[in-house]
């Protein structure tokens, strides 16, 4: 079976809060660029990493504004590759999201979104 780098599940958006705090969440958002975050992820992922068949998951902190923007980024968990952490970071720029809403106001909040880099064998 062929792999290489992925997202976390179509569904699988975790509200986060590094900074600590709660905001309400009715609606979670929604990533609305798939396709073009993974050409970022195939792009992005380090050749030599890659040719060496070295890989790792990264779990980046979004931080999203009402429009569903992203605003910032944090690595949450490393990967254990600097290189790999990198482009994660990267890649959560690149990303398009739904606003999240609570009732039907749109709010600002953090997701946590992970970025699996793999290598086919």
């Amino acid at each position: 079976l062929p792999t290489g780098p992925s997202i976390g599940p179509k569904n699988a958006i975790n509200v986060a809060n590094p900074g600590g705090g709660f905001v309400a969440v009715t609606v979670l958002p929604k990533l609305l660029n798939r396709t073009e975050v993974e050409r970022a992820m195939v792009r992005l992922y380090p050749s030599l990493l890659q040719q060496a068949g070295i890989g790792g998951t990264a779990v980046v902190w979004l931080r999203l504004d009402e429009q569903g923007r992203v605003t910032e980024t944090q690595i949450k968990q490393a990967s254990g590759q600097r290189q790999l952490d990198d482009a994660a970071l990267a890649i959560g720029k690149t990303a398009r999201f739904s606003p999240a809403l609570n009732g039907d106001v749109r709010v600002k909040v953090w997701i946590e979104l992970p970025v699996v880099f793999s290598v086919g064998r």
